[in-house]
């Protein structure tokens, strides 16, 4: 379980990302910058999302900004156990799959 306190950035451009992240309080607003302008990507991360690398993705670092909305706590779970998970949690894994697959289609909507 990581915190942050309001305000605080949970994550950077160019973070690397080595799991996925499920909020458990607070929010995280998404922002992108772009020819020197921070823009919010018109959305936060609320309760139960997800955030981060999931099974399957190809992503090894942040390609925006995240700041805390209030106090956040996140779960996290480290890519190294993703092999157990994906053998164990078929239902799960297959949520995250679709959830994945969701984002990519949102994020693409702001590029």
């Amino acid at each position: 379980v990581n915190q942050y306190p309001d305000g605080s950035a949970v994550f950077k451009n160019g973070d690397p990302i080595d799991g996925f992240q499920i909020l458990l309080s607070g929010e995280v607003a998404l922002y992108v910058v772009q020819a020197g302008q921070r823009r919010n990507l018109g959305g936060n991360y609320e309760k139960y999302d997800i955030m981060g690398r999931l099974p399957y993705s190809r992503m090894k670092a942040a390609a925006a900004e995240g700041f805390a909305v209030g106090d956040v706590t996140l779960f996290f779970l480290h890519r190294n156990l993703f092999p157990e998970m994906v053998s164990t949690c078929y239902e799960l894994t297959e949520a995250l799959v679709h959830n994945m697959t969701d984002r990519v289609r949102d994020f693409t909507k702001y590029q």
